[in-house]
């Protein structure tokens, strides 16, 4: 610790952090931040832990750096963690704010160069398709390639974040945790019970929605049968994968971009969630789908804001903002299992995993559909437009119809 916060003679100044979060942040200098949980929970937060975890030995450099915490300790014996210090990362933004700049450059470009515009396919690939076969030349050009090379970097981290997190194998804690039919068989149990949870609170908000959002809600009704369908791919067979300590709670607002490379953030886990589910090991491929989530909830979040100015623009912009989601989380998942190739937490069939990154999907997009139903109706459409494309991608896909080979394995890494 005092290779990285040497002694002072002189106290640090101190401010309260003011953007907007879940706990209260207090700024000492240009060193340290303290975070204070405004929610205090029976047990150990593992945000602490994590940073502790990843800060030795070096495993992962890429987050704060822990330098202590407050615990309050009652004559019950019980824990409770009040806070955590660590190193204040300062950045140029995250990648969220970065991405809606690069979004709405990309819809400057769209419209300004309408007439010239190169024709899209009939059909998109699947972000494994973008994998396996990499990104057109002529869609590459119209990225201007920098956020492409951003995603690129992204995936890696994320992709060195999970084999940090899953490196501690003399330690139980730590130490990876195998899959198993009956873990399978639970989480489609889990997925299931939401999928019909949150499509019967859709159901009584239907009628109040605008006539558009409407017909987009009352299709992904009908299809709640597909869709569990398509969860139920997640059982029968053992699948050859891994769990292990996640983030909990990954999104673009959780990159902290330096300049050079990304910082991730906020290892405390979905703030819902109790402390003891937060530290369960998981598939680390949910963090992955949760980025990918998010970048199409920002593809969605500028379309929806710049048609409400520009509705003349939503027939153009709606099929290339589409195509810009595949295409730069395709490349994000490529870094990722580029980087992940020959570890145990992903699986090496190519159909296995297909079949997790869709119903990881799918519970994200649904438990994010949940909570905009309970909070913001009116932010509803961008998840009912990611059900779409899953369904479309599922009605299209393969192994819809078809078991599971065990000998097809992803390529072209």
């Amino acid at each position: 610790m005092s290779r990285n916060f040497p002694p002072r003679t002189e106290l640090f100044p101190s401010r309260v952090v003011t953007v907007v979060q879940n706990n209260t942040s207090i700024l000492y200098g240009d060193r340290l931040l303290f975070k204070m949980y405004r929610k205090l929970d029976e047990g150990v937060n593992p945000e602490a832990e994590i940073l502790q975890f990843l800060g030795g030995k070096n495993r992962f450099r890429n987050v704060p750096v822990y330098a202590g915490k407050i615990e309050y300790r009652p004559t019950s014996g019980k824990v409770y963690d009040i806070g955590v210090l660590q190193s204040y990362i300062a950045c140029h933004g995250d990648a969220w704010g970065n991405t809606l700049s690069s979004l709405t450059q990309f819809i400057e470009y769209l419209l300004s160069n309408r007439q010239d515009l190169p024709k899209l396919p009939s059909s998109l690939p699947t972000l494994l398709e973008v994998v396996e076969n990499g990104i057109p030349e002529q869609f590459h050009e119209l990225v201007r390639g920098l956020h492409l090379e951003m995603a690129l970097l992204l995936g890696r981290r994320t992709a060195e974040m999970h084999r940090a997190l899953a490196s501690g194998s003399t330690d139980s804690s730590w130490s990876m945790e195998e899959f198993s039919t009956l873990y399978q068989r639970s989480l489609f149990q889990s997925m299931r019970a939401q999928v019909r949870k949150t499509f019967q609170a859709l159901a009584k908000t239907v009628p109040g929605l605008p006539a558009p959002v409407q017909k987009r809600a009352e299709r992904i009704l009908e299809a709640e049968n597909e869709i569990i369908s398509c969860l139920k791919k997640i059982t029968g067979r053992r699948f050859a994968a891994m769990k292990c300590r996640i983030h909990g709670d990954f999104h673009l607002g959780q990159a902290l971009f330096t300049g050079k490379d990304f910082v991730f953030i906020d290892f405390e886990g979905e703030p819902a969630h109790s402390l003891s589910e937060r530290r369960l090991k998981r598939s680390p491929l949910r963090d992955v789908i949760s980025m990918i989530h998010s970048i199409h909830y920002a593809t969605m979040t500028t379309l929806a804001h710049h048609s409400t100015g520009h509705p003349d623009d939503t027939a153009l912009l709606e099929t290339w903002l589409e195509a810009w989601y595949v295409y730069v989380s395709g490349s994000y998942l490529k870094a990722y299992l580029h980087t992940m190739k020959n570890s145990p937490l992903v699986p090496a069939n190519r159909k296995e995993l297909e079949v997790m990154l869709r119903s990881y999907l799918i519970q994200r997009v649904v438990h994010e559909l949940g909570h905009e139903l309970n909070n913001r109706t009116d932010q509803i459409d961008p998840h009912l437009r990611g059900l779409e494309m899953l369904l479309r991608e599922f009605r299209s896909s393969p192994i819809t119809k078809k078991n599971i080979e065990p000998e097809a394995e992803i390529s072209n890494l």
